[in-house]
């Protein structure tokens, strides 16, 4: 049993601790109505810097491979801890699937800049310029699989 509950404080506290890392926090920063790649790749950049002043242990201004590998589990931690619906400890096939729904429109809900709850046509046309341009990886991460086999 206490194995269990530090266990499950451990996941807490990882998921408190990368809380931020989650959502990609788009904002269209010259306020002309439309996100551009470069101000994806500006929340990018935030959000790296927000990972490595969490995680450079050594403060050496780059994340080590042991530190990465901290963030990437405190990421996944975060997630186990949202999306397991069965308190397994594990994510399922479908508890993963509704983890990679729920980014997606947590990245998509970044383009609907009128606050409406859907996205209008122009707010579409901008999400598709923009995952077309990172490769597809805002719609569905076209090109993970193959990149795996290279790590």
């Amino acid at each position: 049993m206490k194995l269990q509950i530090t266990s499950i404080a451990l996941i807490l506290t990882a998921a408190t601790v990368s809380m931020n890392l989650a959502a990609l926090e788009i904002v269209d920063l010259d306020n002309n109505g439309v996100i551009s790649t470069e101000e994806v790749q500006a929340a990018r950049d935030a959000q790296r810097a927000e990972a490595l002043a969490q995680f450079d242990a050594d403060n050496d201004g780059e994340l080590s491979r042991e530190e990465r590998r901290e963030a990437k589990d405190a990421r996944r931690a975060e997630v186990v801890a949202e999306f397991d619906t069965d308190s397994d400890g594990e994510l399922s096939s479908e508890e993963r699937e509704a983890a990679r729904a729920a980014r997606q429109a947590d990245f998509a809900s970044n383009f609907d800049l009128d606050q409406s709850g859907d996205l209008s046509e122009t707010e579409q046309a901008n999400l598709e310029e923009v995952s077309e341009s990172r490769g597809g990886r805002g719609k569905e991460r076209g090109g993970r699989s193959g990149r795996r086999g290279n790590r």
